[in-house]
């Protein structure tokens, strides 16, 4: 754009590529003076091809802010709805309890939910009972496992809210707001009378252990599954 007609080097550098530095450097060193000089000069085409230039790329910046302030805005939309739908479901929950038609539950998810707390087990070191923070449940198979934590889905903007609740609770220690999904059962039982919902899937272990040292005092669980709490079958 910038080369006259009759300019040598106007031929080599319209087809230039970096694979023609040879053609190009051999062009350079056999043209006049006067061609070289003429080549620094920026006429009116080039001079309208850059302002060109720098309009598509001022146009280019200014449709990548609208396509970032769009997908914000409709980000911003979509977690509204969503959420908002996520909070009818919650209501509904919550008034279906203070009414007493309850929605249906499994068995086991019934049985941690909305009866007594686990009973004590028997230790196989010394037969005596001992305090457990688990419930026992059987699997297809008829084995019994041991379940501790439920799942539930919390949005964050729910975070604050929980937290305040469960430090009422006594379960949580306020310096955080930040809450767990994978909860115990007593945590559980506040989430669903929040009107949350629980999760399917829960991990069983087979394997149930009393250490009473002094350093390990307590219930060991081992030999981690995962299972449909909706398949399990309360023992306790």
């Amino acid at each position: 754009m910038g080369f006259t007609t009759d300019n040598e080097l106007s031929d080599v550098c319209h087809y230039f590529s970096e694979q023609d530095n040879d053609n190009l450097s051999t062009t350079l060193r056999t043209i006049s003076n006067g061609d070289l000089i003429q080549i620094q000069t920026i006429n009116q085409r080039e001079l309208e091809a850059r302002r060109g230039f720098a309009l598509l790329r001022q146009t280019e910046a200014n449709i990548s802010d609208l396509k970032k302030e769009y997908m914000s805005a409709l980000g911003k939309i979509q977690l509204i709805r969503e959420t908002s739908n996520f909070e009818l479901e919650r209501r509904t929950r919550v008034k279906m309890m203070e009414s007493g038609t309850m929605e249906s539950l499994s068995p086991f998810i019934s049985r941690v939910l909305l009866g007594s707390n686990p009973p004590p087990l028997i230790s196989k070191h010394d037969n005596k009972p001992k305090e457990k923070s688990f419930f026992l449940a059987k699997v297809a198979s008829g084995k019994i496992i041991a379940v501790r934590s439920l799942n539930f889905d919390i949005p964050a903007i729910y975070y604050k809210w929980v937290t305040e609740n469960l430090k009422e609770h006594g379960l949580h220690n306020g310096y955080t707001i930040s809450i767990n999904h994978t909860v115990s059962f007593e945590i559980a039982r506040v989430y669903y009378k929040l009107g949350f919902k629980h999760g399917d899937q829960v991990i069983g272990y087979y394997r149930m252990n009393w250490y009473p040292t002094s350093w390990n005092h307590g219930w060991i669980l081992k030999n981690a599954h995962t299972f449909k709490a909706s398949e399990l079958i309360p023992v306790d």
